[in-house]
This record gives structure tokens, C-alpha cells and sequence, in this order.
């Protein structure tokens, strides 16, 4: 009788156990089978088409942004130019670019003041930042020196 109970104990734990494991697999399967849809952009990057620019303080700075592809659905991205002007004042310029489908390049035009100050060359920092349709490739940070043409008393 001893072992009657032994073994009607053992299968108390494991019909219990069989059962569970059973349940987890048809409520989880659809779950492990299921792959996550690839997003339509993928491989497609929003970058800058140079880390560098230089212009002349006066001129209008033309900062091509790229996609590596072109895209079925529209992308757009947001762009910001930022610096401090000699002065101490600080500078910045956002904007929102968008793609149409198909479409793989956009400017952005920024009207770079004349000012008639002997301060050298001023720096700023274009950085395109949430992309919706696309991800961010590299550069997406890019330097612009602004070149004083002031001439400086000696």
C-alpha cells in the first residue's frame, strides 16, 4: 500500500504539470510563431550628404539632406541648425523636410546674416533628428564654418 501512495503522489504532480505545460504551448504557439513585420523602411537612412560645410557670412548655406533609397511611403525628418553668433547670442533654425515617395534628396536654404563685426569664423552644428519612415544614417551631424569677410583692424 506504501507504495500505491508513492506513486499516486508522483502522478498528482505530474498530470497537474502535463496539463500546464499543454495550456502555455496553445495559448504562447501563435505568439513564438508570429514574426514581427519588418518596417517598410527598412535599409532606408536619412543622413546629411556631407559632414562639412564652409560658406561666406552673407551667403545662403544649401545643406543637401539624402536617402540612401528611394521609398515607396513618404518619409519626413526634422532638421536643426544651431550656434552662437559672436556676440553671445545663440542661433537656431528648425525645419521639417519631407520626402515624397520615390523622391531621395531635399535642401534645406539658410540666409547666413552679413554683419559688419571682425570676428572670425563662426561654427555651427546641423543635426537632423526623429525620422519617420526611415532611420537615421551617418552623417546626420554636420559642421558648418561660417567665414568672417570682415577685414580686422591691426
Amino acid at each position: 500500500m506504501g507504495r500505491l501512495i508513492r506513486k499516486a503522489s508522483w502522478w498528482v504532480w505530474l498530470g497537474p504539470g502535463i496539463v500546464l505545460a499543454a495550456v502555455l504551448c496553445v495559448v504562447l504557439w501563435p505568439s513564438i510563431q508570429a514574426q514581427e513585420p519588418q518596417p517598410i523602411y527598412q535599409g532606408i537612412e536619412v543622413q546629411f550628404d556631407s559632414d562639412n560645410y564652409t560658406i561666406s557670412e552673407g551667403a545662403t548655406l544649401t545643406i543637401t539632406v539624402t536617402l540612401t533609397q528611394s521609398s515607396s511611403q513618404p518619409v519626413a525628418v526634422q532638421w536643426t541648425a544651431s550656434g552662437t553668433e559672436s556676440d553671445g547670442t545663440y542661433y537656431q533654425e528648425t525645419g521639417t523636410l519631407e520626402f515624397e515617395a520615390g523622391e531621395t534628396a531635399k535642401s534645406v536654404a539658410i540666409l547666413l546674416e552679413q554683419d559688419s563685426c571682425c570676428q572670425g569664423t563662426r561654427r555651427l552644428i546641423a543635426t537632423l533628428s526623429n525620422p519617420n519612415g526611415a532611420v537615421l544614417g551617418t552623417p546626420s551631424t554636420a559642421r558648418v564654418n561660417v567665414l568672417d569677410d570682415d577685414v580686422c583692424p591691426e
